[in-house]
């Protein structure tokens, strides 16, 4: 009902409301461009005082084109120029660096086509259903819950997660190193137009412009951010800093391969205690504790994941104080597994790779029975005669 609050008179007049979404994609640029055509549209009503008299409200479509385009002899619209090395997996994501600052540059977004006083440019990583696939659908919203999210910028503050790019008309940004390697997500630089188009009307469009990304580990990369100019020994197998670990694991192991005090820590079995995962969560105040994992003595290796060169972990053990070591694997004391641990919801709302680890549990051996099934069951302190046996982690660069 619209009544008009200067008279007496109250009249009532049916509004019809029209609502339609249209999908283009990259193919139909000559479609949209038909479909979504600038100008001025006039809409009539009938005057609330008069009904018999009409009232008109103008309502601006203004030019924007959505892809790069020539209009009149001048580049329109927006594409990316490079995103980062515009590398390619063999999946489709363009490779983002974990060693260099990620630069994205474009095009578009000139004077004439956006307004400086009401428009907003932001950039983001966006969240993927399926983060093997470049082609899933975007994640906006934490799993299960309407809390607004996305994997960078990762607060959480109950609205949309993105950066301002102060300055509409930069061509450039930099993503920093900040998410592990493994990490699959999609870059997205937005569009947020709030034009006012006339008397009564307004733009509040949104433009979205995506790449699907991918962070990766370079061996490569790694040795031209950390070692000295003038270093010949920076090859994978060398050993830069002369503390016995070869370059490979202090890469893989995150020691500093160019810093002799700096090298991978062997592992010691301790007492792990349990740990309770949130794996999902209903809103932004409670959360469902759904799996607990039950505490053991011994340790944990976690892999690196999306290195290139593609690499293996072998533990190894010393009964001698380390003079001599062998390969270690399931015996009378230990069980060795590889396992893929549940995801926290935090890990899965932001899109974090899913771990690989090496798990080494001390047990004890029995014969299988109806009440003990298994060949072990857990031990929860160190296996006898082990006190003094030490561990390490072997790193080898897989075969193509």
């Amino acid at each position: 009902m619209l009544s008009n609050i200067q008279t007496s008179q109250i009249r009532e007049f049916p509004i019809a409301i029209y609502q339609k979404t249209t999908r283009y994609n990259k193919s139909q640029g000559d479609k949209f461009a038909t479909d979504i055509v600038p100008g001025v549209y006039i809409y009539s009503f009938p005057s609330l005082s008069a009904p018999e008299l009409s009232r008109t409200f103008r309502a601006t479509i203004l030019p924007i084109t959505e892809n790069l385009q020539k209009v009149n002899n001048q580049n329109k619209g927006f594409e990316f120029k490079q995103v980062n090395n515009d590398r390619l997996t063999k999946k489709g994501f363009v490779e983002f660096s974990t060693n260099k600052r990620n630069v994205i540059r474009w095009v578009g977004f000139n004077v004439g086509e956006v307004n400086v006083s009401t428009d907003r440019l932001f950039v983001s990583l966006r969240a993927l259903e399926n983060t093997r696939n470049p082609n899933s659908e975007v994640r906006r919203f934490v799993p299960g819950t309407s809390i607004p999210q996305s994997v960078f910028p990762n607060f959480n503050s109950g609205q949309n997660p993105r950066i301002l790019i102060p300055n509409l008309f930069n061509k450039s940004y930099s993503i920093p190193t900040i998410l592990p390697s493994g990490t699959s997500a999609v870059l997205e630089i937005e569009l947020d137009r709030g034009t006012q188009t006339g008397s009564g009307g307004s733009d509040f469009s949104t433009r979205r412009f995506q790449v699907p990304v991918t962070f990766v580990d370079r061996y490569s990369e790694y040795k031209e951010v950390r070692f000295q100019k003038g270093n010949k020994n920076t090859k994978l197998l060398g050993d830069a800093d002369n503390d016995g670990y070869n370059n490979l694991t202090e890469w893989v192991l995150d020691s500093d391969a160019n810093t002799k005090a700096s090298f991978p820590i062997n592992p010691i079995p301790v007492k792990v205690p349990s740990e309770t995962i949130v794996t999902r969560s209903n809103d932004r105040f409670f959360s469902f504790f759904d799996f607990t994992r039950p505490e053991y003595f011994g340790f944990t290796i976690r892999k690196k994941q999306g290195t290139v060169p593609a690499v293996d972990y072998i533990i190894q053990r010393s009964r001698d104080r380390g003079v001599t070591w062998s390969t270690f694997g399931s015996d009378n004391n230990w069980e060795v597994t590889i396992v893929n641990p549940t995801q926290t919801a935090n890990e899965v709302a932001l899109n974090l790779p899913k771990s690989t680890e090496i798990r080494v549990e001390a047990v004890t051996r029995i014969t299988p029975t109806l009440i003990f099934p298994f060949e072990f069951i857990p031990l929860l302190s160190q296996p006898p005669g082990t006190e003094n046996d030490i561990y390490r982690v072997k790193i080898t660069k897989m075969p193509k």
